[in-house]
């Protein structure tokens, strides 16, 4: 009779514990002013630094987050292209990391070079672990996957184009977990110019659906077409993007990207936009993403993934 109590007991108190949450996916957004950083770390504690920001960016806005999440070394880190407010702030993080011994695997970038002293910054940082991507490259964090599906005017599934811009060579990627997919198209325009080809549209068409897309070249009016918006029918968009004298973000990329109910989230203020009510809004700070198996959370708003 003992036995068949204690067995019962047992068997209570088992099926009354709660099954402990799964980590999500996080994913942060940084509010680096005019610039572009982003931190992705995996339920496994995998983590992948895309950008850096602008200079100084690095080690006032970044490295903080960095420590107060307890990440010491980055299993991968991300250039995207040159331009200073992208590459501006990595040296300062892989420094603030140990340098390169803060890289676990390698630091990937577009290869060739750029006379720009962000440039040799970086390069002096990143010492050995710097290795040149490729496109179609799979970089594996655990169970999340991010996809090279543009570099140097290369896009997957397109012929080749000549660029000549440092945009225009921007490394394009595609963050993948479960059903949840992100695509960071960098500084890709989706509207052609006398000056700089539609790479943009390209991207989306080689890729299917998404849940979250993250603007390049500030907002642009330029920076996404209607196509573009069309085909990768994002649920939610995000700008990073600081106070500037350009007027970005365009009111007309804002006003596309939140039609038919879809939802717009911006690090910071810049004077010139108005994100319509009810469509998103203004963080005022880093925006955080949160996966999750059945759906995501945005600056903490909550969002079902059903593609």
């Amino acid at each position: 009779m003992l036995y068949l109590i204690a067995g019962l007991v047992a068997f209570v108190q088992l099926g009354c514990q709660v099954p402990k949450p799964l980590n999500p996916v996080e994913i942060v957004v940084f509010d680096v002013g005019h610039g572009h950083s982003i931190l992705v770390r995996t339920p496994d504690q995998h983590t992948c630094l895309i950008d850096g920001g602008p200079t100084f960016a690095g080690a006032n806005e970044v490295c903080p987050v960095l420590d107060s999440l307890g990440i010491t070394e980055l299993d991968y880190c991300i250039a995207t292209n040159y331009t200073p407010e992208r590459i501006g702030g990595l040296d300062e993080i892989v420094r603030h990391l140990g340098g390169e011994e803060g890289i676990l695997f390698r630091s990937l970038d577009r290869g060739s070079a750029s006379p720009t002293d962000e440039f040799a910054e970086y390069v002096a940082a990143v010492g050995k672990r710097r290795t040149k991507i490729r496109l179609g490259q799979v970089i594996k964090l655990g169970e999340l996957t991010i996809t090279c599906c543009a570099v140097n005017g290369r896009v997957i599934g397109s012929k080749p184009v000549r660029v000549i811009a440092e945009q225009d060579k921007s490394i394009a990627l595609l963050l993948s977990w479960g059903s949840f997919d992100m695509l960071i198209p960098s500084d890709l325009l989706g509207v052609a110019t006398p000056f700089r080809p539609d790479l943009g549209t390209r991207l989306t068409d080689a890729t299917d659906e998404i849940e979250v897309l993250v603007i390049g070249n500030f907002g642009s009016d330029k920076s996404v077409s209607y196509v573009m918006q069309e085909q990768a029918d994002p649920v939610v968009s995000i700008i990073s993007v600081g106070p500037n004298q350009d007027s970005l973000p365009s009111q007309r990329t804002i006003n596309r990207l939140t039609r038919r109910d879809r939802r717009l989230y911006q690090t910071n203020t810049t004077g010139s936009d108005e994100i319509p009510r009810g469509r998103g809004r203004i963080v005022q700070g880093d925006i955080w993403i949160r996966v999750y198996p059945d759906f995501y959370t945005v600056a903490g708003d909550t969002f079902r993934t059903y593609r």
